[in-house]
Order: structure tokens, then sequence, then C-alpha cells
């Protein structure tokens, strides 16, 4: 007889085992601290063409050193927490296009 798991996953991490978290599909390393509620993910250096999806309550962001070409208005839709962006060296070989209205969701 042929028997089989189901395993579920949920998104539960206990801040006093561990201060970062490895996301399981996601590209880039996430920071939480639930005490002073600061959400950080580094996408730094991991050959993204986008920004990534990230967590609303985002407060700081780096994707400094990949190979983003376009900024688009949606891209930090929503993150209207996000007090730090870092966006060094976005795309090594190309121009950078910023999209009009891509700050504009930013309230911090």
């Amino acid at each position: 007889m042929l028997g089989f798991w189901v395993m579920t996953t949920f998104p539960i991490s206990l801040a006093m085992c561990t201060d970062e978290i490895q996301l399981r599909f996601h590209p880039c390393n996430m920071q939480e601290n639930y005490t002073t509620n600061v959400v950080k993910f580094f996408c730094n250096d991991k050959t993204l063409r986008s920004i990534p999806d990230i967590f609303r309550n985002t407060t700081f962001l780096d994707a400094s050193y990949n190979e983003i070409n376009n900024l688009t208005g949606e891209s930090l839709k929503g993150c209207d927490q996000l007090e730090t962006l870092k966006l060094n060296r976005m795309s090594k070989s190309r121009n950078v296009t910023i999209a009009e209205g891509f700050f504009a969701n930013l309230t911090n």
C-alpha cells in the first residue's frame, strides 16, 4: 500500500530563535523584528530583472546590484511603510527607466 504525506508550511517564525528568515520561494532574504515592527528585504546582488513582491509592512528594501531596467508605478504599490529604498547600480549594463508615479505610492 502506497502512502503519502501532506506537508503544509505556515509563515510562522519565532523571533527568539532566529533573526533572519529565508522565505522558501522568494529570491530575497527577509529579516523581521516583531518588537519594533521592522521588516527588511535584502534583494541585493540576486540578478533580478524586476522588484519582487514584498510584504505591505516592509520598512527597508535593498534592490541594489541587479539587472533591473524598468521601474513601474506598480512596483511598490501598497508599500506605504517603506522608509528606506536602496537602488544602487540597478542595471550594470543598461539604462534604467523610472516611470512617472514610481515614487507616488510611497508616503514615508
